[in-house]
């Protein structure tokens, strides 16, 4: 008869670290990317706002996420709001950049960069990391919350 080999449970300490890392990851790579619309010298328009400068989008981006990365450093496992952002932002990375319907697809990106060409290459690793990223955060938050509900010890808000 085959023994059953039991599965130790993360830790809460642990599954902190993995949400905690995947978020730093994101954000390290959104603010790269932030950094090449820059250089290309986007701006975004909003239809209520209008033209919205970059450097202000991403501020209020990371002033978004600061108090809530604030909290789950101190053992909060906000895993709901993680997931809103992870596929809030994927949408957003995803429909802006690699849909059809992009309106800077992946070639433009590139050809922005055309003087340059490894500047190119490099901007669309930096956009490709960066939704990477962005899966894995949902991913991260998902494994989580299902890890902290099968621990019901867990200080866990959604």
């Amino acid at each position: 008869m085959a023994k059953a080999i039991a599965r130790q449970q993360p830790t809460e300490v642990q599954l902190q670290r993995y949400l905690v890392i995947s978020i730093v990851t994101v954000a390290v790579m959104g603010g790269l990317h932030l950094i090449d619309h820059v250089i290309r010298g986007h701006q975004y328009v909003l239809p209520i706002v209008g033209p919205l400068n970059t450097w202000v989008l991403g501020a209020v981006s990371y002033l978004f996420i600061l108090p809530p990365l604030y909290l789950t450093m101190r053992g909060h496992l906000l895993t709901g709001f993680w997931l809103f952002v992870g596929v809030a932002a994927g949408l957003l990375v995803g429909i802006g950049h690699l849909s059809p319907i992009a309106v800077e697809p992946v070639h433009s990106i590139y050809m922005d960069h055309a003087a340059v060409p490894w500047q190119g290459v490099l901007a669309v690793v930096i956009l490709f990391a960066f939704f990477l990223s962005l899966l894995a955060l949902i991913g991260t938050a998902l494994y989580v919350r299902h890890e902290a509900k099968a621990n019901l010890q867990l200080r866990v808000v959604m």
